[in-house]
């Protein structure tokens, strides 16, 4: 499970920025979370709670987006959403030469903070 050291990591992205601000304290985050980086957003609801413990992220809210897979065709340009359904491949044209737009990051959106 990787969701721990997610969370760690997106906890020490918003302290940074926090401390840089001269914030006293953060109320709120948001994260968003690709369909394929394998990062559950139950795991990552479950730790947060214990990451921020003694931060200056303690009692803020963490709000997460999930970002779903977007691939585009690279030979006709029609934007799908590739699964098993469609072989990965394109509806329109049929062709596997896809280009992943969205959904294989997990990203630090937004901090707020006083």
């Amino acid at each position: 499970m990787h969701e721990m050291s997610t969370v760690i990591r997106l906890v020490n992205m918003a302290s940074s920025v926090a401390v840089e601000n001269n914030a006293t304290s953060v109320k709120k985050i948001k994260v968003a979370i690709g369909e394929m980086t394998g990062v559950l957003p139950e795991y990552v609801r479950k730790y947060y709670p214990e990451a921020v413990k003694g931060t200056m992220l303690e009692g803020s809210e963490l709000e997460i987006e999930e970002v779903p897979l977007l691939g585009e065709c690279q030979e006709c340009q029609e934007k799908f959403r590739p699964d098993k359904s469609n072989d990965y491949a394109c509806p329109k044209c049929h062709s596997s030469n896809c280009k992943i737009l969205q959904g294989r990051k997990t990203e630090l959106v937004s901090i707020a903070f006083e």
